[in-house]
């Protein structure tokens, strides 16, 4: 199981907290941690929210961990599906491990989904994240979107950044065949164990595939401000964690 962080920003990246965790992660290369930048033009600039070219100064830091992209709003849908040129994918986002769609499901997106997967870019793409949630539940069972395509992964989180902590028992209810599946939804390092506690007793043959994704747990509720010291305590409990499950200690 690895552990993605969300939400880094212009502040987090000019107060040099950037530089800190990445000399974190240059001490630590055993480490499965994800890093992932909210990209939402609406509100660029924003907490959470940088600007595209504070997403590129953080890629071309040199580091060498995992990042995605969290695409939000339909805007940016529309932009990451549309062909840049015939059928190829913006070279821009070819820096990502894997990209994940957050966004308000119709029909008509879902068809446009479906022209990207099948047509856009035979290269070899980022991998593919689509949130799932009880609002959109309805809409990929009746287009058939658990396990539709090769390459395509699930983010069960019906937080959507909020920090509510989600119902265990939703995570029970819908398993995609034959795809990753990731967990979100008030995870923070106080409660991680438990968490992979509960996906490995449920589903263990898909547990190091799998992946927690926290981002509210990692701020300050004040100012919203991304916190290096939870950030890098969350690392540390994570590690610790696998450091005992990957060494025989079964997750209690």
């Amino acid at each position: 199981m690895h552990l993605t962080l969300t939400g880094f920003d212009e502040t987090f990246m000019r107060t040099g907290k950037w530089d800190l965790l990445s000399l974190m992660f240059t001490q630590n290369e055993d480490l499965i941690v994800e890093t992932a930048f909210l990209h939402y033009p609406e509100k660029a600039g924003q907490p959470r929210y940088p600007t595209w070219d504070v997403i590129e100064e953080m890629l071309n830091t040199g580091h060498s961990w995992l990042n995605a992209l969290h695409i939000c709003g339909t805007q940016a849908f529309l932009e990451f599906i549309t062909p840049y040129n015939k059928d190829e994918l913006h070279p821009r986002y070819y820096p990502f491990d894997r990209i994940q769609l957050n966004t308000e499901w119709t029909s008509e997106l879902y068809q446009a989904f479906q022209a990207y997967i099948y047509e856009v870019d035979p290269r070899p793409r980022p991998y593919i994240i689509l949130q799932y949630n009880r609002d959109n539940a309805k809409i990929f069972k009746e287009h058939g979107m658990f396990g539709c395509e090769e390459g395509v992964q699930y983010l069960f989180d019906e937080s959507r950044g909020t920090g509510k902590p989600a119902d265990p028992e939703d995570w029970k209810k819908d398993k995609p065949k034959d795809a990753d599946i990731g967990y979100a939804g008030g995870i923070s390092y106080e409660n991680m164990w438990e968490v992979m506690h509960r996906v490995h007793r449920w589903r263990p043959k898909e547990f190091n595939n799998s992946w927690i994704d926290m981002e509210s747990s990692l701020r300050n509720s004040i100012d919203d401000e991304m916190n290096i010291y939870k950030v890098m305590q969350t690392i540390c409990e994570y590690y610790d964690i696998m450091d005992r499950y990957e060494h025989g200690c079964t997750l209690p």
